[in-house]
């Protein structure tokens, strides 16, 4: 059987992200980052768990560190406009709106997603009237 970094198994991967998402959907920020946090240090190319990780830390309203985590998920789908959306979200609450266009623009490019393209616009738009 393979093993993650720490030794761990795939199987007990599995659990702890369960573990983790389960947290998550509880709202309960907290108990949820350092289990995802574990996740993405083990199996750092595993982007649900980058994705897990970096929603939390929006959640948690720690902007900066999840701007970091929402581009490890960016780079692990180039294709993916979520994580970029995101990273703009971030950016809009740490008031950097050159970076936070700049991100929008980076999830423009890559989103065919009529739901997302329009949460893009409500951000842009929130910008505009700051």
């Amino acid at each position: 059987m393979q093993q993650a970094l720490d030794g761990s198994t795939y199987e007990h991967l599995d659990e702890l992200y369960s573990l983790a998402s389960a947290h998550y959907a509880r709202d309960d920020f907290e108990a949820a980052m350092p289990l995802f946090q574990k996740l993405t240090m083990v199996m750092p190319l595993v982007k649900e768990y980058w994705f897990g990780f970096s929603s939390t830390l929006m959640m948690l309203k720690n902007y900066e560190k999840a701007v970091t985590a929402w581009t490890m998920t960016a780079m692990l789908d180039g294709a993916d406009a979520t994580p970029h959306f995101h990273a703009a979200e971030c950016f809009y609450s740490l008031k950097d709106q050159e970076k936070g266009m700049q991100a929008l623009a980076a999830a423009r490019l890559r989103s065919e997603d009529e739901i997302l393209n329009q949460k893009m616009d409500t951000l842009e738009k929130r910008w505009e009237n700051v």
